[in-house]
């Protein structure tokens, strides 16, 4: 049992950085795929996993643009600053459609970022809704921004509680 909940699931991350997001989801128990397009960035992923959990964690480089067609399907897709160019707006609704499983969840994280609106947008065109799920403000010295996570499914998926 997880401590969100959720029985454990298949977790991939799309654009893992240093895998905060991914270590978060393999400390509540999921089956956790980190991906990024830079092998460096699961080099760190991988340590900042081995020092947080004592094990490493499964990381694959992908490139949204050419999504591995034996990636597979994910209970849950996670990502988090993703939108911060227009270009990526429907490069990532298009890797969601193709990894998120018929009654799975993406959550998308994002700080206001200038491709949001278009990546909504794009989720609309491949018949992905997407929900407001949270919007916490973030201050940080002189950065005042407003966290929003966006949760993706699929229309014909009822919408979780």
């Amino acid at each position: 049992m997880t401590d969100v909940g959720w029985p454990p699931s298949r977790v991939v991350e799309l654009g893992c950085g240093i895998g905060l997001v991914s270590i978060a989801a393999a400390l509540a128990g999921h089956e956790v795929l980190a991906t990024d397009y830079y092998a460096e960035a699961l080099e760190f992923a991988r340590a900042n996993a081995f020092r947080n959990l004592g094990h490493e964690i499964a990381t694959r480089v992908v490139d949204w643009r050419a999504m591995p067609h034996d990636l597979g399907t994910f209970d849950v897709v996670l990502a988090s600053d993703v939108l911060y160019e227009w270009r990526y707006a429907e490069v990532v609704a298009a890797a969601i459609d193709q990894v998120l499983a018929p009654d799975g969840r993406a959550y998308v994280a994002d700080p206001g970022r200038v491709a949001t609106e278009a990546f909504v947008e794009a989720c609309d065109t491949l018949s992905l809704g997407v929900t407001t799920r949270a919007e916490r403000p973030y201050l940080a010295g002189k950065v005042r921004q407003t966290i929003t996570v966006h949760e993706v499914a699929r229309r014909h998926a009822k919408p979780s509680a």
